[in-house]
């Protein structure tokens, strides 16, 4: 009887500091991140956290009329004459980029510097909501 109580209480211990070794500063959850609203339009992101990690990022571009942009058209490619920045693959990079940093701390894009300075804005006011 000693032997099962003592073995009890070790697995207690363990798991109790394996809880206390979680170094994880977010909830679990899914927050919300708002940019500045500027010229071009406005900003915002969706941070999910699993198991204290961010495990998803959605980025949002919204025009003047707050109407989610056609990302379609910002390929980098001429389209009826226009060569719109490539949003599409400037905003995957950036989602690569917050979930392997496990941060807001990205690189801001020379070509579309408004845009990407306000998503790290808003991926900044995600993870501040976030935090423990």
């Amino acid at each position: 009887m000693k032997k099962i109580l003592l073995i009890s209480l070790s697995l207690l211990l363990i798991l109790s500091l394996n809880g206390c070794n979680n170094k994880s500063v977010y909830r679990d959850g899914i927050y919300i991140g708002q940019g500045e609203n500027y010229s071009k339009g406005s900003d915002d992101v969706t941070v999910n956290i699993e198991g204290g990690k961010i495990v998803d990022v959605v980025i949002r571009h919204l025009d003047t009329n707050g109407k989610e942009i056609d990302y379609t058209k910002w390929t980098g490619e001429n389209l009826d004459g226009n060569t719109n920045p490539n949003v599409q693959k400037y905003r995957a990079d950036t989602i690569r980029n917050v979930l392997s940093k496990q941060s807001a701390d990205i690189t801001i894009i020379d070509e579309i510097n408004d845009m990407s300075s306000n998503w790290k804005i808003a991926i900044n006011d995600a993870l501040q909501k976030a935090k423990k």
